[in-house]
C-alpha cells in the first residue's frame, strides 16, 4: 500500500490525480482516478474550515484481482448514501453515486476521530482493449 498526506484544499483531488496515475495499472486506471478524485474531492469539503486543518490521507493498494482506494479524514461527519437522483440544475450531489456505479463495492468505516472512506474496483488483467494499437500486416509507418 502506498500512502500521501495531502491538506485539505481544492487543489487536492488534481495532486492527488497526478500522484495516483503512475500508481494504477492500465485496466482500471481512468475509473480509479475518477472515483479517487471523487473520494478526496468529498473529504476536502468535509475537512475545510477545521482547526487546526488537519490532512487527509489518501492510500492506494495494487493487487491481482483489485485495486483498493481509501481516504481518510478528521471530520466526524458520517457519509450519507448516495441519492437515487439528483436534480439536472444541481452543481453538486453526483459523487456519491459514481462511486457506488462504478466501484465493485465502496463504504466507510471509523477511523480514529474520522473516517476512512474506501472504494474497491475489480480488475481484469487479461483483458486485451479493443483500442490497442497494432501493427498491420503490409501498412507503412510514419
Amino acid at each position: 500500500m502506498t500512502c500521501l498526506r495531502l491538506p485539505p484544499t481544492t487543489a487536492s483531488p488534481c495532486t492527488a490525480r497526478h500522484w495516483a496515475a503512475g500508481l494504477l495499472p492500465d485496466d482500471v486506471r481512468e475509473t480509479a482516478l475518477l472515483v479517487l478524485s471523487e473520494l478526496v474531492t468529498n473529504a476536502v469539503a468535509v475537512s475545510q474550515g477545521a482547526q487546526p486543518p488537519a490532512a487527509i490521507t489518501l492510500e492506494v493498494a495494487v493487487r491481482p484481482e483489485h485495486v483498493t482506494l481509501r481516504v481518510t479524514d478528521l471530520s466526524s461527519v458520517a457519509v450519507p448514501t448516495a441519492p437515487d437522483a439528483v436534480p439536472v440544475d444541481a452543481e453538486s450531489g453526483r459523487g456519491l453515486f459514481l462511486i457506488g456505479t462504478l466501484s465493485a463495492d465502496h463504504g466507510w468505516i471509523p477511523a480514529g476521530c474520522g473516517k476512512c472512506v474506501w472504494a474497491t474496483l475489480s480488475r481484469c488483467p487479461d483483458v486485451v482493449s479493443p483500442y490497442q494499437e497494432i501493427q498491420c500486416a503490409g501498412s507503412a509507418t510514419a
